[in-house]
């Protein structure tokens, strides 16, 4: 696995992360997960788990939800794809300073 590979996919971790959180309330998280279902990326969903976990929207979660809310649509559609492009560079370098500052 090269460098930037691993970058990629803890950011995409990260992002994918976002969806995942329950609890998050009207705050930047919820806005990012607003966000990326406008522009077409489905939210992720866990199976098998019944009771919801609140996270707090401070630290990662924020500074990732920052990044996913400032990003146009395409940035956000090419990252989630799987297979990120240069188009979503902006975004990628955004959640991995997230990652690296955690």
């Amino acid at each position: 696995m090269n460098f930037k590979f691993a970058i990629a996919a803890s950011a995409m971790m990260t992002f994918a992360g976002i969806f995942t959180l329950v609890g998050c309330g009207g705050d930047a998280c919820t806005q990012a997960a607003d966000h990326s279902t406008s522009c077409g990326v489905a939210a992720a969903t866990t199976s098998g788990s019944t009771s919801a976990t609140t996270v707090e929207c401070t630290g990662l979660p924020l500074c990732s939800s920052t990044c996913i809310n400032a990003a146009p649509c395409d940035q956000v559609k090419d990252l989630s794809s799987g297979m990120p492009t240069a188009t979503s560079k902006p975004l990628l370098d955004c959640l991995t300073k997230c990652s690296a500052t955690k």
